[in-house]
């Protein structure tokens, strides 16, 4: 059906008509069936079987009476369309098998891409993974055994240009196949012709006034784009309103009182919870806050959103959604451990729609006069369940924003060509941003709520808590900060414990380092020994030095004197004489000198010269000991 479906955006593109596509696949269908004679019931079998498409057979109907039959390719005898003369017996569809291809060779990618990630040897069934992958192209929001992997996939390829070329064939054909499939009436595309009120939850309001990021903003303000103009053309009939129930104000204005006391306490603040950190950042007191919570509900009123409410939703028990049995069957199916209370709220809500809609689901987005855009997983879950939704062509009564941007999109007859560029939710990288991040922001909630209970049962420390908080908050759970250079840390963190991780950590570290220590102790000792050697060698040799140097200068005055006194004799005088002459030169040298300042000085000297060779010893052993050698 993927293929399909890229060969369908193809040739949308080339003929702008959809009954006009759709009758090229039917000429293909009824060739590779060699189906010379068939009635809508059939045509409509052999599109499913050949190519996947499940199209309502009004549609088919059309295609053959007003494309096939007028252009005389079939006839209609006994009540069956047959094929004329005129039919072309050999038209296949062209660019069918192309596009097989690239999708064979995206999955086996994808599979080579999940060996890489998961380690492993064992072979993959490939079934499987093609399952998976098709679930997730469809639907990003359902998680399945892949879904992570495939996420990972698609945005570590985002630079890869025939990678992304193929995808969105797929996604736009997507977008036309299910615009289809949900629109009452494909001929009167290009305008609105009826009323339709869009509620949004607390999530999509936050979306709208950017408190969830910047993606998420403008995924609204494409949404809200396409609503702007389908309300401004000129050959609309009917009005799209955007509002709330009250139970999202409720819900609101919770948010921001708890905001309040998280500031008052300055409490830490679970790190997925982007809305709570961008209302706090920048606060410095409570009525900081308050200021900000005006400025939300401004922003609502800025771009038409308005709280809307009916009086009485349950005048006509026939519409009413809410019973203990629905409770029940809605925890079976999804076997969490939700309180009744949740799936309470969320029936409730479906009720007030169900209500406005008066019962009618099955007729078209266009028809069903009220839907709700939510971003919470349990209210969609149980929106799209067989347990709610009867029928899979049914309008469910909550969607994501995506799927009504995509309705929109395709009902306003936008088309995929042109400068006016298309909305980023189109885009497969987006998407699968978006699940990861999804995925991403639920794990990290849930090692945050770990981390609080085992601080507070005392299995950790505060400061290794503060280490795990930090490590929190620097994952990349915004939608934006995933990319090809962060994708790889997201699935890592998807994929791991991260408290249990930390605490092993921590413990390698500390042995390492006592073993470290105990190493580090011990050249120490070594290098101290070689040291205190050096000095042991050293000192003497300055000591030696020292004594030798002061003897040679204390010698030189007796020499000097006895010199001067044998030089200055004369014939005259006797030996008496010269010795009393050598006595008072040796006195007077002995005066002038000062013994204290001599030895100072060759101390000096000698020390002087004795602290540069240790120091140039001390130098060979660090090196020694630095490089292990």
């Amino acid at each position: 059906m993927l293929a399909s479906i890229a060969v369908f955006r193809e040739l949308y593109d080339c003929n702008k008509d959809i009954y006009d596509v759709i009758t090229n696949f039917i000429r293909s269908a009824i060739v590779l069936n060699s189906c010379w004679s068939l009635d809508t019931s059939k045509c409509s079998r052999l599109l499913r079987e050949t190519y996947g498409f499940d199209l309502p057979e009004a549609v088919v109907k059309t295609c053959l009476k007003n494309r096939l039959k007028k252009n005389g390719e079939l006839d209609i005898k006994d009540g069956q369309f047959v094929v004329t003369e005129h039919f072309n017996k050999t038209d296949t569809l062209i660019g069918h098998d192309e596009a097989v291809s690239d999708y064979d060779r995206i999955l086996t990618d994808l599979i080579e891409n999940i060996q890489k990630i998961r380690l492993s040897d064992e072979s993959i069934d490939i079934e499987e993974v093609s399952k998976c992958f098709n679930e997730y192209i469809i639907n990003p929001n359902y998680k399945n055994e892949y879904s992570n992997e495939i996420s990972h996939f698609i945005i570590s390829n985002q630079k890869n240009k025939e990678f992304n070329e193929s995808l969105i064939k797929i996604e736009e054909g997507l977008i036309l196949y299910t615009g289809i499939r949900f629109t009452a009436g494909i001929n009167e595309l290009g305008s609105w012709d009826n009323d339709l009120i869009i509620f949004l939850d607390t999530e999509i309001l936050f979306s709208a006034a950017g408190l969830n990021g910047e993606l998420y903003q403008k995924l609204f303000n494409d949404f809200n784009g396409l609503v702007d103009d389908a309300n401004r053309s000129k050959q609309r009939n009917g009005k799209i309103q955007v509002c709330y129930f009250s139970e999202a104000e409720d819900e609101i204005n919770s948010f921001f009182y708890a905001a309040e006391r998280v500031f008052e306490r300055n409490e830490s603040i679970d790190p997925s919870k982007t809305a709570m950190h961008l209302i706090l950042n920048g606060c410095k007191s409570r009525s900081d806050v308050a200021t900000k919570k005006v400025a939300f509900y401004d922003t609502l009123k800025r771009l038409k959103i308005s709280k809307k409410d009916h009086t009485n939703y349950y005048q006509h028990p026939e519409y009413n959604l809410e019973s203990i049995d629905t409770i029940n069957l809605l925890k079976d199916r999804f076997n969490n451990k939700d309180e009744d209370e949740e799936y309470s709220k969320i029936l409730k809500t479906f009720t007030k729609i169900n209500y406005i809609r008066k019962g009618e689901s099955s007729v078209g987005i266009d028809k069903v006069k009220a839907i709700l855009i939510s971003a919470k997983r349990l209210t969609l879950n149980s929106a799209f369940s067989e347990v709610i939704r009867k029928d899979s062509r049914d309008i469910p009564f909550a969607t994501y924003i995506d799927f009504m941007t995509e309705r929109l999109w395709f009902k306003l007859n936008k088309g995929f060509g042109g400068d006016q560029g298309i909305p980023t939710s189109f885009k497969a990288v987006t998407k699968a941003q978006l699940a990861l991040s999804s995925q991403i922001s639920s794990q990290v909630t849930k090692e945050y709520k770990k981390l609080q209970s085992q601080l507070e049962k005392g299995l950790i420390s505060r400061d290794i808590a503060i280490q795990i908080n930090t490590e929190l908050r620097i994952k990349p759970s915004k939608p934006e900060e995933l990319n090809d250079n962060t994708v790889d840390i997201a699935l890592e963190f998807l994929s791991s414990d991260l408290i249990e991780k930390t605490l092993r950590e921590k413990s390698i570290l500390e042995t390492k380092s006592k073993e470290g220590e105990a190493a580090n102790a011990q050249l120490l000792k070594l290098k101290n020994n070689e040291k205190n050697e050096a000095k042991e060698i050293l000192r003497p040799q300055a000591k030696f030095k020292y004594y030798f140097t002061i003897s040679v200068i204390y010698s030189v005055f007796p020499v000097a004197a006895a010199l001067i006194a044998y030089f200055s004799k004369t014939a005259q005088d006797s030996n008496f004489a010269l010795i009393t002459g050598f006595c008072t030169l040796l006195a007077f040298f002995i005066q002038l000198i000062s013994t204290k300042r001599i030895n100072k000085f060759v101390c000096r000297q000698i020390s002087r010269n004795y602290k540069i060779k240790l120091t140039s010893k001390f130098k060979a052993i660090n090196k020694k000991y630095a490089t292990g050698t």
